[in-house]
């Protein structure tokens, strides 16, 4: 039984009224509860029920519209689509082989706040998520992520934007990603990959540092990420970055579409930086409470993006007035 779901929309936040949503289609939930609404039929189909991971799904119930990618607990390991745990030594491996030395599992934070727990053991490189779903050329895209570190060190990627095929002309492993680089383990900092420089046959794979946070990152602290881009073709894309409510980084004349391309989150590399000379050492968990991803604004992150009720100016996208609830986004 779900307690009650939260669905946020372009203009308006509902919350639908508690509903078996295993129930077979027109049979009703319990006895006093009639058969499902349409809004609720449309709740039950697939893995679209409050924690679980989803696709792009509009569902039209008066004013009602969700992101094409959201996730916050309890969510389930069985059903975050592509969960990757990778060895340090280069093997991907299940969550059952993988036992308590990486996992992705809902969890409560040291504080007793509900969260996803991303946990990888020194012997580990990567727990993360997938996020891959119809992302296209000519687009604009709006990422809100909302967590907490318990540790970070140099390389640690908490973010990236990845093509799928990294082996495709022109070469382009990474994009752009959220990392803590060598040159600023302590400060989030964001690197680009220029089209042509990743992967590269001779092993090269060059990364330019184009924005570092002016302060260490806070640990075991909530924040809030939102990021903006288009994947419009012609290599000329923006980029928006929003720290913790505060617009941090803004960039033209990138290139950020050359083949399909998707998002992951989580806990990559970070295991071993430049500045140690002993080995695999590091223990990283991260508690993720909150990932929205939308093709339509800045409104439809607005739980977790940390930019609620905020006047934003220059939004990808276009210059109209969108709220949510009585949250207002100027764009």
């Amino acid at each position: 039984m779900v307690e009650g779901v939260i669905f946020i929309s372009r203009i308006s936040v509902m919350t639908v009224a508690p509903v078996d949503l295993l129930k077979p289609r027109g049979e009703a939930s319990s006895p006093d509860v009639g058969p499902l609404t349409p809004l609720e039929s449309a709740i039950r189909r697939g893995p679209q029920v409050i924690g679980l991971f989803h696709e792009k799904m509009k569902m039209q119930h008066g004013e009602a519209s969700m992101p094409i990618f959201e996730c916050f607990p309890p969510s389930q390991a069985s059903s975050l689509r592509d969960v990757q745990l990778e060895t340090s030594s280069g093997n991907f491996v299940s969550s059952s082989s993988a036992s308590t030395d990486a996992y992705i599992k809902p969890d409560t934070d040291p504080n007793g706040k509900s969260c996803l727990h991303f946990h990888r053991e020194p012997s580990y490189s990567r727990a993360e998520v997938k996020a891959k779903g119809d992302y296209a050329a000519g687009k604009n895209y709006y990422v809100g992520y909302e967590f907490a570190l318990g540790v970070v060190h140099e390389h640690l990627t908490i973010f990236q934007w990845k093509k799928d095929d990294k082996t495709a002309t022109p070469l382009q492993n990474i994009p752009f990603n959220l990392i803590f680089s060598s040159e600023s383990p302590t400060r989030l900092s964001i690197t680009y990959q220029p089209p042509g420089q990743g992967s590269n046959p001779d092993g090269a794979n060059k990364h330019d540092t184009i924005w570092t946070s002016a302060s260490d990152f806070a640990l075991s602290q909530t924040h809030h990420i939102a990021l903006a881009f288009d994947t419009k073709p012609g290599g000329n894309n923006k980029l928006q970055l929003w720290l913790d409510g505060t617009s941090v980084f803004e960039k033209d004349g990138l290139s950020l579409w050359t083949g399909t391309t998707y998002p992951k989150f989580g806990l990559y590399r970070g295991e071993k930086g430049d500045q140690d000379g002993g080995g695999y050492g590091n223990t990283f968990d991260g508690y993720v409470y909150r990932v929205q991803i939308s093709d339509q604004s800045l409104d439809e992150i607005g739980a977790s993006s940390g930019l609620g009720g905020k006047a934003v100016d220059g939004q990808i996208g276009g210059n109209a007035t969108t709220t949510m609830g009585r949250r207002a986004f100027k764009a």
